[in-house]
């Protein structure tokens, strides 16, 4: 019955878990306002004898930090505070990086970009952002994938 479920089942034990967390911050995030892609470097249909990945700016938040500093769709991202992203050892996925330009609001994050070959640096002041729902970074629940039984 439904009052057996309601005795061992806890919601307030689930609210104050940590994994719990992510689903209440949605929506609410202190970064610079960058949606990011992994790609391969060369791009696959380029022969080559090594691929790698590299993080991109797949689309900017208006009136958000990164576009205010100049940051621009395509630019290759290449460290954040000092962090290597191309290292040839780690493998950050766009979440990672993600978290990595997210901070407490008010405070300097540095970003190195690579732009048209040149190595582009920008320090920026992160900033609270209302992330919409549509936006794919919002959603932590977005990585779930349906299981087959």
């Amino acid at each position: 019955s439904q009052n057996q479920f309601a005795s061992w089942f806890n919601v307030n034990a689930v609210k104050n878990d940590s994994l719990y967390e992510p689903l209440a911050q949605e929506g609410s995030v202190c970064g610079v306002g960058v949606n990011l892609a992994l790609v391969h470097d060369p791009p696959l249909h380029i022969k080559s004898d090594h691929y790698s990945y590299i993080n991109i700016i797949d689309s900017i938040e208006p009136n958000t930090p990164a576009e205010k500093a100049g940051l621009r769709t395509n630019d290759i991202m290449l460290e954040v505070d000092g962090t290597n992203l191309n290292d040839g050892q780690t493998l950050y996925l766009p979440e990672d990086v993600a978290d990595m330009t997210r901070g407490p609001e008010g405070s300097e994050v540095v970003v190195a970009v690579e732009r048209d070959g040149k190595r582009v640096k920008f320090v920026l002041i992160r900033e609270h952002l209302d992330v919409a729902s549509s936006s794919p970074l919002s959603s932590p629940v977005r990585k779930m994938k349906p299981v087959t039984p």
